[in-house]
């Protein structure tokens, strides 16, 4: 097994990761297994494994999403859940969130944001990055629409329309209210169904 990678030493210049190297530490066991690794303008960052809370939510998202809850959709043929996968934003940055609606396509490669359609994120101990930081990257890639679950005050943050550099239009929504994705208005998550009871 190779040798871990180990921090610069001071003074020496950082060097910018591509998304293909990364793929290639983590082939080569070099990054850790346990964590979510995100590349962000060519910096390798490592989150914390996720808690109770934040499974909770991320598993009741995707039951309702891949049709496994009582008001559950069933996705178009032409669309995928994808939980925990990479996006290839471009050759310096990879974001990898909780949720991802995406258009089906052919071939072995990464989402990229012109394939999304919805982007979840369930927030923890991540609520100032997904509200802020997030939120500004995935609009500036042009993701049409972005929901942050923040799941320890029971909101459901919903934002649309990306448009210099962030989202013209947000809403947010609590318990005993409903929020419907932009690629299928028919379908209703009630927020009611991501608190634990």
């Amino acid at each position: 097994m190779n040798a871990p990678i180990r921090p610069n030493p001071p003074n020496a210049v950082a060097h910018r990761f591509t998304v293909a190297e990364v793929v290639r530490l983590s082939e080569e066991g070099r990054l850790p297994e346990r964590g979510r690794i995100e590349l962000v303008d060519g910096r390798i960052e490592i989150r914390p494994t996720d808690g109770e809370l934040h499974t909770f939510a991320l598993q009741a998202l995707a039951n309702f999403f891949n049709g496994r809850s009582e008001r559950g959709p069933v996705l178009a043929d032409a669309l995928d859940v994808r939980v925990k996968a990479t996006l290839k934003i471009d050759d310096y940055h990879a974001r990898e969130p909780d949720l991802m609606i995406t258009r089906r396509f052919a071939g072995v490669r990464f989402p990229a944001p012109d394939d999304v359609v919805l982007i979840v994120e369930a927030s923890v101990s991540s609520r100032a990055r997904d509200l802020d930081e997030k939120r500004k990257v995935y609009a500036q890639a042009g993701i049409g629409e972005y929901w942050v679950w923040e799941a320890e005050a029971e909101t459901l943050h919903v934002f649309r329309d990306p448009a210099d550099g962030d989202y013209a239009t947000a809403r947010i929504a609590r318990a005993g209210e409903t929020a419907a994705p932009l690629f299928a208005p028919a379908m209703a998550l009630t927020v009611d169904d991501l608190i634990p009871r």
